[in-house]
Parts: structure tokens; C-alpha cells; sequence
């Protein structure tokens, strides 16, 4: 997100709590925009509430106290990945590759907290948000020599997706969705 489009969802949320005097703002989608409100509508004692983005920063009641999250964690769905690799793939190795903002950071904490040293990551390549993905970087996955490799969000799932299947000696790649609009791809030789 631009600063440009985070003073314009500033702006927009004074112009909502001053000028219309609104109680809450309900379900506000993504993790930048909300992340440029939240300090603002806390001072003014307006609830942010079902916040819809998985950023564990969205659990801070003591620090935020009229901030609510509504999607399960990031960090959660790493996590539950990790352990779906424990169990049907405890001898693999991984390579990852995750935006480098809140909900990459969250969902590799998450996918490290809970392999907890037993599978090892062999590669972390970190993306920005509104990157293509290049075919170097995901040969460069492929070439750590992993059993399995996890992406996210869905576009680098895609643009992966897209890169391996110019290559003859590609991954298989399985899409899972853990949620609506979310997801995470993990190759598999």
C-alpha cells in the first residue's frame, strides 16, 4: 500500500467518526489499511471491530483495546500447515516462499513454531507484496532440493504455478485452501 492510500483511509475514517459521528467501523478488509486506522480510532474511542485480515497484531487488547481481528491468525494457518507436514511428510525438507509484510512474517512464524526444527527449511526467498514472481526465484526454490515448499497468498501460489510448468523437471503443485479468499500451494515431487 502506498502512503498515498494510507493517508486516503485516514482521511476517510475522520471524515466517518468526525463528520458522520459513526459508533464502529465493521469488517474493514486488509492489514495495511486497518494497520494506518487503528491508532487513530483507538485514540478517539471508536471500535474497530471483525477486523478482516489474519495479522496477529489484531490480538493486542491491552494495547488496543477497541481493536477486534475476525479471521484466524496467519500464524495459525502456518502452523496447521506444519503440522499436516509432521504427520504426511516427517522425513521432507521445505523451501518457502512468503510476502515480506505482516501476513508472510505471521504464516512462516507460524510454519516454524510448529515444525519446530523436526522437517528442515532449506530455502526462504521473501516477496513483496505487489512483486511478480520471477522463474529464477522459484528455480532457485526448486534447486534447494525440498520435498515440499509452501507459498502464499494465492497470486504467488498462481505466478509459481505458472513459472514451474515452463520448466520439464517441475513440481506438481496442489492448491489448499484454508480459508475463502486465502490460500497456500505446496509442491511436491
Amino acid at each position: 500500500m502506498t502512503p498515498t492510500a494510507r493517508g486516503k483511509t485516514v482521511e476517510e475514517a475522520c471524515r466517518l467518526i468526525e463528520g458522520d459521528e459513526v459508533l464502529l467501523i465493521f469488517y474493514s478488509l486488509g492489514t495495511p489499511t486497518n494497520s494506518s486506522m487503528q491508532r487513530y480510532m483507538n485514540a478517539k474511542n471508536v471500535r474497530q471491530l471483525f477486523v478482516a485480515s489474519g495479522a496477529v497484531k489484531w490480538n493486542d487488547p491491552k494495547k488496543f483495546p477497541r481493536t477486534m481481528g475476525w479471521a484466524p491468525s496467519y500464524q495459525a494457518e502456518g502452523f496447521i500447515y506444519a503440522q499436516y507436514l509432521l504427520r504426511n511428510h516427517p522425513e521432507g525438507k521445505i523451501a518457502t516462499l512468503c510476502q515480506n509484510d505482516d501476513f508472510g512474517k505471521d504464516y512462516l512464524k507460524g510454519l516454524t513454531d510448529g515444525l519446530a526444527g523436526k522437517i528442515p527449511v532449506v530455502a526462504r526467498v521473501p516477496m513483496k507484496r505487489r512483486t511478480r514472481v520471477p522463474i529464477s526465484q522459484v528455480a532457485s526454490l526448486q534447486a534447494s532440493g525440498p520435498t515440499s515448499s509452501s507459498t502464499s497468498p494465492p497470486r504467488l501460489c498462481l505466478d509459481s504455478r505458472l513459472c514451474g510448468r515452463r520448466r520439464p523437471s517441475a513440481l506438481r503443485v496442489r492448491r489448499q485452501h484454508h480459508r475463502s479468499k486465502k490460500g497456500t500451494a505446496a509442491f511436491e515431487r
